[in-house]
């Protein structure tokens, strides 16, 4: 992928299989994976008997779990968000494209005054010429 900052992407999935071959995990790094890959209680409770920071984060998640309506309404917070940036995003886009678009009639306008002009210079020329040979003509 083509992105403009480095990324490493992680497979959750995968980290979960090998610590559970292989135990809780060994460093800060290794914890931070099993607790955001791992729903296990006894994974999660040996975790933070080695890690006790995590333990009100754990809190947190689980109270915030169980509080249906509180994470309904924190997503339907941000779904009112989502779509106030949605409307947002469509209102600048058209306003850009009127924009331009203002733009390209205007310079159209600048190209019509200009062919008016020739076309007056042209006309000029025209009655000039016919007054000429009106002239000779009599």
């Amino acid at each position: 992928m083509d992105l403009l900052q480095e990324f490493f992407f992680v497979p959750l999935d995968i980290v979960n299989q090998i610590y559970h071959n292989k135990g809780v995990a060994e460093n800060k790094l290794e914890a931070w994976f099993v607790f955001i890959s791992n729903d296990n209680p006894e994974v999660l409770q040996k975790l933070i008997t080695e890690y006790p920071e995590f333990e009100a984060l754990y809190q947190e998640v689980f109270l915030l779990c169980e509080n249906i309506e509180k994470v309904m309404n924190m997503f339907s917070e941000e779904l009112k968000i989502l779509d106030r940036n949605t409307m947002e995003y469509m209102i600048d886009d058209l306003q850009s494209q009127v924009n331009q678009k203002t733009a390209e009639i205007e310079q159209k306008d600048a190209e019509i005054e200009q062919k008016d002009a020739e076309i007056e210079q042209k006309d000029a020329e025209i009655q000039r010429l016919q007054k000429i040979i009106s002239d000779l003509q009599k």
